[in-house]
This record gives structure tokens, sequence and C-alpha cells, in this order.
């Protein structure tokens, strides 16, 4: 089979630092929630546009079937 990948970068945008932005800035009730359901997580301290990874989508096309 063909296979056809399709990359994105995965990177912080402004909106994401209210809950992953600087630990010591974030508001009051937003960390209480985070360490409520989230007791674990270290996903803080990020920058606007940080690189945070990247997304694969993969489509797979069968040789007997033709592609649309």
């Amino acid at each position: 089979p063909v296979e056809f990948r399709v990359y994105r970068p995965f990177v912080i945008t402004p909106q994401c630092l209210l809950c992953h932005g600087r630990a010591d800035t974030l508001q009051p009730q937003i960390r209480a929630a985070l360490n409520r359901h989230f007791p674990e997580d270290q996903a803080v301290d990020y920058g606007p546009y940080d690189w945070r990874g990247l997304i694969r989508i993969s489509f797979v096309v069968s040789p007997d079937k033709p592609a649309n």
C-alpha cells in the first residue's frame, strides 16, 4: 500500500498560556483546577510559539482501490 503523511507543528499559542504559561504567573483558580484535575502534570513554563511537538496524520491507499 501507498502511505501519504501530513505533518504539522504543534506550538504553544498565546491562548494556551492561560494554563501552560509560567507557573508563577498562573491565575490562582487556574492553578487550583490544574492541581485538582492533573496533579502530576508538568506542562507549564512555556512561552508563546514554543515548539511542543509534531502531529502526523497518515493516509493509506490500498493498491487494489483507486484513490479518489
